[in-house]
This record gives C-alpha cells, sequence and structure tokens, in this order.
C-alpha cells in the first residue's frame, strides 16, 4: 500500500492504521466499509517542514481535488444567493448565449 495521510481513507481505516504505536506493530483486524483489515505499519513518513513550489503546488492540488472544497464551494454560492435574494430572471437562453458570444468576440450587434 502507498503512504497516505489524513483524509485519504476511511476514517475508522485512518484511526486503526495511525494508532499503531511503532514500526512493525500489527493492527487488530477491523472492519471498515469496505471489508474487514489487517495492517502492519511499516515506517511513518514525516511531513517536510520546508514549503518548496513543488511541495506547495501539490497540496494545493490535492486541496482544489478534494470533494470538501466542492462542497464548500456550492455551500459558499447558496449563502451569497440567498443573503442577496437573488432570483433567476425569465429569458431566452440562446439569445443569450449568442449576445455574449457576439460580446467576446467584439462583434456587439
Amino acid at each position: 500500500m502507498s503512504e497516505f495521510g489524513v483524509g485519504d481513507y476511511d476514517a475508522a481505516f485512518e484511526s486503526a492504521v495511525l494508532g499503531l504505536a511503532n514500526d512493525g506493530a500489527i493492527s487488530k483486524p477491523f472492519v471498515t466499509a469496505h471489508g474487514f483489515h489487517l495492517v502492519k505499519r511499516i515506517k511513518v513518513m514525516a511531513v517536510s517542514a520546508k514549503l518548496d513550489e513543488e511541495t506547495k503546488e501539490a497540496l494545493l492540488r490535492r486541496v482544489e481535488q478534494s470533494d470538501r472544497v466542492q462542497f464548500s464551494k456550492k455551500a459558499l454560492a447558496q449563502k451569497v444567493i440567498k443573503q442577496t435574494g437573488y432570483k433567476k430572471q425569465p429569458f431566452a437562453e440562446p439569445e443569450l448565449w449568442a449576445y455574449t458570444d457576439s460580446v467576446l468576440t467584439y462583434q456587439v450587434p
């Protein structure tokens, strides 16, 4: 199994694995939504204290791909819509797209 961090797997799995005291320790059998597991800890890899550009980009990609970020964006959008009293106005969608396309190509009728 490849290395993983907090939030990568089921909470029950992480709790059992991260609760192993030292390298070489073997967990008691435990169950998650994916089935039964028995895990042996090989080694703990320390998180780098140095935040170079490559690490920063990797973390940023990981955060942006997280389902929690997508959920937060949707929740924020709903909150803004509710607070501002936004109401969708009736419009002819083909006409709107034709107008916006013409604006983007600087060909406003």
